[in-house]
């Protein structure tokens, strides 16, 4: 049964790659060491790209710390570079391996068969516009009128998430090709704002809003005398560096708006890649260390 509170509380999750483990391991820790049940606090979910997949799992109940051994063991398989001719005629990485896997943990779940809040951020590469997928409880909000995402496959929803470009292709789905959210929403936490406000009738006044970050980088680009798309802007980094930006803008509003009720988890990394795995054990080190430091503040916060 879910806790009561006064507050309508909302778990929001960054896109980041590989770098969700960090996540995963945070909430992981969260439910067994701080005893949060982290399945049942949360009134909405709102998750973009690899933080679509811990929103997932906290949606289907999947065991968190299972789900971290799965980012251990299926990172490498999951970005194995192919022979693409450096990536110019075709994506770094064939996504057969994460849908594979994603299909294997959610099976075949529909949006539709969700009653718990759930939002997945993504694009829609076909018409230019961003998507939304979103679970059943927005036909229950709308009297009934929302059945876009009724039929879609949670696996295919987070998969088209997770589809960065130059990393994986799109998905396609209902027609259209659909991609990653982090092109406009990598901290998707003004999404699950404005639809608490929009849709639930809250004011900023009684929403808690845990964000939940991949890290921060600490420096991007050194100067260059060629900006060239593979030399000074450098392909892949160009990607992360546009969803940091929106990340960091994101953050900033809700720190204005409702500067009481939002904390933010986000530790300073270096500048680690998307699907860097090498990274995966000091992540999840990070993920211990800002639990550990943070406990008492984040229970106090969620109580």
């Amino acid at each position: 049964m879910k806790q009561k509170s006064k507050f309508f509380k909302i778990l929001s999750l960054d896109g980041g790659g590989i770098r969700g483990i960090f996540s995963a391991r945070a909430l992981s820790l969260m439910n067994d060491k701080l005893s949060i049940n982290i399945y049942n606090t949360f009134d909405l979910l709102v998750g973009t790209s690899t933080g679509s997949i811990v929103a997932a799992a906290i949606a289907t109940k999947y065991d968190l710390s299972k789900l971290v051994r799965d980012y251990e063991c299926y990172a490498p398989q999951i970005f194995k570079k192919r022979f693409s001719l450096c990536g110019f005629l075709r994506s770094r990485y064939d996504n057969k391996v994460l849908e594979s896997l994603l299909r294997d943990s959610f099976g075949e779940i529909t949006l539709g068969d969700i009653k718990t809040p759930l939002i997945i951020n993504a694009t829609n590469v076909s018409t230019g516009r961003v998507h939304v997928f979103k679970s059943s409880y927005q036909e229950d909000r709308r009297g009934g009128d929302y059945s876009r995402d009724v039929d879609v496959p949670l696996y295919k929803a987070v998969l088209a998430s997770c589809s960065a470009p130059v990393y994986f292709n799109p998905v396609e789905i209902a027609g259209d090709l659909v991609c990653d959210g982090g092109l406009w929403a990598n901290n998707p936490a003004l999404v699950g704002y404005v639809d608490a406000i929009r849709n639930f009738n809250k004011t900023p006044e009684n929403t808690k809003l845990l964000s939940i970050g991949t890290g921060n980088t600490r420096q991007f680009y050194l100067p260059s005398y060629i900006w060239g798309l593979a030399t000074g802007w450098r392909r892949e980094k160009i990607v992360s560096f546009a969803m940091l930006n929106q990340t960091q803008y994101a953050e900033n509003c809700l720190n204005l708006i409702m500067p009481e009720n939002i904390l933010r988890i986000n530790p300073e990394i270096e500048n680690w890649k998307l699907d860097d795995c090498k990274v995966l054990p000091t992540l999840k080190s990070l993920a211990l260390r800002e639990v550990t430091n943070r406990g008492e503040l984040i229970k106090g916060f969620l109580r």
